[in-house]
Order: C-alpha cells, then structure tokens, then sequence
C-alpha cells in the first residue's frame, strides 16, 4: 500500500463523514467486515451537555452497545435504574440487538423516533414510511444489509425538538496485503488527529505487525445539529398566523369571446357553491389505489385523512365545489385536479342538486353506481333469507375488482378490458356454486353459469334465458379478449354487443343494464319469498249496525 492510497481512503472517509448531515440520507448504522474492509459507523444521540465531551477526544466516550436499560452501581453503594444505561443522556437511536446466535441478530430505531413521525413500518420492504396529511408516503428509514439510513429531515426536526444532537461514531479500518511504499511498519507508521467545530478523528497508516500487509484506519465522531425549532416545521412550529395559502385558480366558464374565466378556490372567497367541472378520469387514480382511496355516490375519501363531496353521477364529467376544493382537497392536490378541469358543457346533475340545494335523499342514476348499491343490498337480504351468500364474498386480494368496478372514463380498449374482467370477477367468478348445487338437479360436472341457468329455471325466475345470456356474453368477453389474445371468439361476441360500432364506454353501460336486470330479478326472487311467507292477519269485520 502507497500513503497515496491511504490518503485517498481517509479523503473519502472524511468526506463520507462529515458531509452526512447535508445529504438527504444519512446512515446511522453501517456495520461491513470483509476480507479488506472493517467499516463501522453508529448513531448516538448526544445531549448538548455533552458535546464538549464528546469532541474532546477521539476516543468513542460511551459504547452504544451499553445504551441499554441497566442499573448502575456506585462506590457509596448505592444503585439507580438508567433507561438507557447512563446518566449523562446519551440515548440510543439504533440499537444492536443480539441474541448469543440462538436467533438472529438485528438493528432497531428507537421507538420515540418512530413514534414522533408516527412510521409504519413496511416488513416487505424493509423500510419505515410516513404517511403524510394529504395520504401521500415517503421513506424515512431504509434498512439494509448491513446498513440502516435515516431521511436527514425527519432526524433533523425530531433533534430540534428533542434539542439534542445526532453523533455519529466510527471505526473504519481497510487492510492491504502488501506493504509497498513503506520502509518498515515502525518507520511508516503514520498518526495524525484532526479537530474540526463538530468532527474529531485519528487516522493510523502503518505496516501491520507480522509484516504481511498494511492497514490504514480512521475513528473518532461526528456531530449533527438539528434545525432552530422555529424552523423544524413540527407543530406548534408550523403554525404562521400571518400566512395566507396560495389557492389554485380553477376554470368555471368562458366569456363572450370563448376565454377561460377563472377563480381561486377559496373556501372564504364569496363564491363557494361554485360548481368546477372535470373530465371523468380525473377520478382514475383514487379508483386505482382502493386500499388509500375510496369513491363512493357523492363522495370521495382518503381513509381517514380527507375526504370530499363531488358529483359524480353524470357519465361526461365530475364535480366539486370551489370552495371544497379549497377547504377540503388538500393543497398537494389542487395541481393534479386542475390538470383536469375542463369548461363546463351544462350543469350539475339533478342527483347533486336535489341534494346540495333542496336537502333531499337522491338516489344515483349512474349505472355503475346504481349497481353497486342494488348489488350490496341484494347480498344482505340474500343471506339474511337463505343462510347463505348468491355471490361469495371477494377475497382481499380481488376486493379491488368491486370497489375499482366502473364505467370506463375513456374509451381506450384496456379500461375497457380492465372492467370486464372485474365485472366477471364479481358476476360469474363469484356465483356460490356449491349451495346452488344443493338447490337444483344438475350433473355433477355442470359449470357456474348452467347451474345458475338451471337454479333461475327451477325458481320461474321470468326472462331467466336472457339473463343466462348476460352472464355467458360477460364470460365469452373476458375469456376471449380480457384474459387472453383476441381471436376469432372475441370478435364473434364484440359483434353481437355492439363493440365494432359503438363507443366502449355504451357497451359497458349496457352491460351494467344486464347485470342490473340479473341483480332485480334475483332481488324479487327474495322479496316474493318473503310475502308468500307472511302470516295472515284476519282483521275483524266492523259491526251490524
């Protein structure tokens, strides 16, 4: 080994050090021991009482591995419980746990840490998340092997607040197998320490004592402020009463000469129930996140962050009022919807009027909407009348196939498709075979929809042969175009419903008519059983006068 190559090593190291703070990620535990390398860097979290201490000497002035709960005992006898094994505060922030290798060892953030920015942790992925107000995610601790990093804002906002600092201890040490450029290991060897307003370190170059190679080695620690609280953007530090929010201006119609007339969409601005009108596929991304988001008859949630009311019951467009735009459609959003707004063609639906402005119930007129409401009824009264559900309940995994169900927002053929197949999912895939087996004469080899063809028979469901013909028209759709290369079978039953002429978003609307039509019937089935089965009252006459 040249000095040329330790020098270079203990540049880089250097650099790797002190620089930690200023990136955005900074690893708190990195521990890598190979044939050449022995590279250990761990994050303590160091009261300002002890900064003093900790860049007098290079030495490391507590062992993290000791940052345990413990007692201490003293000369004068007596003994004290430390949570965290000390009493001049220093505090864990990783925290090695070993278990004499009858189970895996492991590194664990504090708890108060995870706490403070309330991180979920993602086991898949191993990695911590933070879920922000508006329901976005970002990564705040990635773990690895051998390394665990920490976002450098959310260490620098949990320091402000817990007005300590982040010290970062290391030991790095590189073996070489020769001992080139140096005369001797006593006469090569090299110690300098340096001192810097928030690093100390030694660095060692020098022959190792058997002769058979060289090493350079560089340890001491680094220290990480956190930002002035004022700054931390952690309640009650976030709050400006002198700031006014930037409210995004959004289209609400044109002047005489066909101009975009605008506003801000503030909830305090004198024109709140100004309805803003958007093309309908701006709902696509909450309709394809449904385990964040929800979209529901009037109503659009994310969990239980935010949530607001729209129109959504007119297949042209969606709705929102300017002013819920403002008070309830976080700020991070507002860009995304404006993407989407477009210049009104009429008005609000009669559903969105007689609810917002004449405060009565309305039901949707919007076919996929109509259907999820009419199916979720019909599954409730189903099993509350027979014991047992028509349609089996969607695992977790397919639960999407019916909350992400609706009339394509374009008419592009993979939404299309995409529909279909959850459609399917819901209407064929689910038919509870085996309790309708009980309930018909059928060969035991008898496929979902005959038994159902032959249940709808048995039970004088009236047009039962169209609903059958519904039901092998959704399969033959999926089964030949959805699920698989489109042939020859496909293009049989895209011509039969109308695919090759009209727009794909009609076909769908008309199958969500067939499966309506199935629902309603299946749904007077119930009801029909359930006034044959009442009791007669025998009202007595009125009296002879």
């Amino acid at each position: 080994m040249s000095n040329t190559h330790a020098e270079s090593f203990i540049g880089k190291m250097k650099q790797y050090i002190s620089e930690a703070g200023s990136r955005d990620w900074v690893d708190v535990y990195h521990r890598v021991r190979d044939e050449s390398d022995n590279l250990v860097v761990i994050g303590v979290l160091v009261p300002e009482s002890a900064v003093e201490d900790v860049l007098g000497t290079d030495s490391w002035s507590v062992q993290p591995a000791h940052l345990v709960p413990g007692c201490t005992g003293y000369s004068d006898g007596r003994v004290e419980y430390h949570v965290h094994g000390n009493e001049e505060g220093y505090q864990p922030l990783v925290v090695e746990r070993s278990f004499h290798g009858i189970k895996p060892a492991y590194q664990e953030i504090a708890e108060e840490f995870r706490l403070f920015h309330n991180l979920y942790f993602d086991a898949k992925n191993s990695k911590y998340v933070k879920i922000r107000d508006d329901g976005s995610e970002h990564d705040v601790i990635r773990i690895q092997q051998g390394t665990t990093s920490i976002r450098v804002v959310e260490i620098k906002q949990f320091l402000a607040i817990k007005e300590m600092r982040l010290g970062l201890f290391f030991d790095l040490h590189q073996h070489y197998p020769d001992t080139a450029g140096l005369a001797s290991a006593k006469s090569a060897t090299i110690v300098r320490t340096e001192h810097t307003d928030d690093l100390v370190y030694t660095s060692v170059i020098g022959g190792d004592a058997f002769g058979k190679g060289s090493f350079v080695r560089m340890f001491g620690k680094s220290l990480i402020r956190g930002f002035d609280k004022k700054d931390s953007d952690v309640w009650p530090y976030n709050e400006h009463e002198d700031e006014q929010p930037e409210y995004v201006n959004f289209v609400i119609g044109v002047d005489e000469r066909g101009r975009e007339q605008t506003l801000p969409c503030d909830p305090h601005g004198g024109n709140y129930l100004t309805p803003v009108f958007f093309r309908p596929d701006v709902l696509n991304r909450y309709y394809d996140n449904p385990s964040k988001y929800s979209v529901e008859d009037g109503y659009l949630r994310c969990c239980g962050l935010w949530g607001v009311r729209i129109d959504n019951d007119n297949q042209g467009y969606v709705s929102v009022f300017l002013g819920d735009i403002g008070r309830d459609i976080p700020v991070s959003e507002h860009g995304y919807w404006r993407s989407f707004n477009t210049v009104p063609s009429g008005g609000i639906s009669e559903t969105a009027f007689r609810r917002s402005f004449l405060a009565e119930f309305a039901d949707p007129t919007r076919k996929d909407l109509v259907f999820k409401q009419r199916f979720a009824t019909l599954q409730d009264s189903w099993l509350k009348k027979h014991g047992w559900a028509l349609f089996k309940p969607l695992s977790e995994e397919d639960e999407h196939c019916y909350t992400s169900l609706r009339i394509p927002a374009t008419a592009e053929q993979t939404e299309f498709d995409t529909q279909v197949m959850y459609l399917t999912k819901v209407l064929v895939d689910s038919l509870n075979e085996a309790e309708i087996a009980k309930h018909i004469a059928g060969t035991p080899n008898q496929k979902g929809i005959d038994k159902i063809a032959e249940y709808l028979k048995c039970q004088k469901v009236p047009d039962h042969d169209q609903h059958v013909e519904f039901l092998r028209d959704l399969q033959s759709l999926r089964s030949s175009g959805a699920a698989h290369r489109k042939g020859k079978n496909y293009e049989k039953v895209a011509k039969r419903l109308g695919l090759n002429t009209k727009d794909r978003r009609i076909v769908f609307d008309e199958l969500l008519e067939g499966a309506l039509s199935l629902v309603k019937a299946m749904q007077a089935l119930v009801e029909t059983r359930e006034s044959a089965q009442k009791p007669s009252v025998n009202l007595p006459h009125d009296p002879v006068s």
